[in-house]
């Protein structure tokens, strides 16, 4: 059972998590709050890897060596420390879903720690003084492919029921609901971040989904707060419990929205081996935000049942 052990937001200008740890993974710092997260990552841990993943050839990339997202404990066995902490703020979404497997997905009780800085500021792709902005943070998009380990087959006698944890770009969920052309998902949840890291900036989530929201009497919203994994992680154990059995429904998730919504993907996902990960693998553009909001660090462990 996976346990939120600590949900703090860190006292402005702390220069390092309340606790130590023994690993931390990030990625590339790209903005901002990129640079202030890995900043106060790095001073958090003993050790430090830097992580990439390859989409095309399924493979992570961390430190100098390259694994297999099959062979997952191998990354456990290089990297064997107890106190691990992610740097969501510079990882991917796939790379937060991939390290979370890799260390709660064992009988080794681990404690895991996740960094997540907020913009001051999201730079919209027009100058328009509107509610209804437009947004775009990737330069492009490698488009959806399978992840090793959620990606069990789908048969049309098994109607999918997809959770999008949903951000500003629209045209990301537009891009899988096309690719599906309505063959496996016959129910979509949309999850928006509510409440917003600031006021009104739902609406630059809920107005440029209102269409998707509006045109299917299958599709339901939810809401779980944008900084808040432990609501994402609920919204989906609510759609699990919400699957019918009679039909044979499959459960897919979709990781669009912020950072924190991620990482509740992700420890829902880790311990699941059958949930069907529906990603586009956006190429990031860099300096889409500015400044640094808000720094939060949750702490997790797993326990047995």
């Amino acid at each position: 059972m996976i346990r939120f052990t600590d949900m703090r937001q860190l006292a402005p200008g702390a220069v390092q998590t309340p606790e130590r740890f023994d690993i931390v993974f990030h990625g590339l710092a790209i903005d901002d709050r990129g640079d202030h997260s890995l900043k106060v990552a790095l001073a958090s841990a003993a050790q430090a890897a830097a992580v990439s993943y390859d989409p095309q050839g399924f493979r992570i990339t961390v430190g100098d060596a390259v694994f297999r997202v099959a062979d997952l404990h191998e990354i456990r066995q290089a990297y064997p420390g107890s106190k691990i902490l992610l740097d969501a703020t510079s990882l991917d979404a796939v790379e937060i879903l991939i390290l979370t497997r890799a260390f709660l997905h064992c009988d080794t009780p681990r404690e895991l720690g996740y960094l997540y800085a907020e913009p001051e500021h999201y730079h919209p792709a027009s100058n328009d003084i509107s509610m209804d902005l437009s947004f775009s943070f990737a330069d492009s998009f490698v488009g959806l492919k399978p992840v090793p380990g959620f990606a069990p087959e789908l048969r049309p006698d098994e109607p999918g029921r997809l959770v999008a944890c949903l951000g500003f770009e629209a045209d990301r969920l537009d891009r899988i609901l096309q690719d599906d052309d309505g063959n496996f998902i016959k129910h979509t949840t949309l999850i928006f971040g509510v409440p917003p890291y600031r006021t009104t900036w739902e609406m630059h989530a809920l107005l440029p989904h209102a269409r998707l929201i509006n045109q299917n009497r299958s599709r339901e919203v939810a809401f779980a707060g944008a900084n808040n994994p432990k609501a994402t992680f609920e919204q989906l154990n609510d759609a699990e419990r919400a699957i019918d059995a009679g039909r044979n429904e499959r459960l897919l998730v979709a990781p669009l929205g912020s950072k924190p919504s991620s990482i509740g993907v992700a420890l829902f996902a880790c311990c699941r081996d059958d949930v069907r990960l529906k990603y586009d693998f956006p190429i990031r553009a860099r300096k889409q935000t500015s400044g640094v909001g808000a720094v939060h660090r949750y702490l997790i462990n797993k326990r047995d049942t």
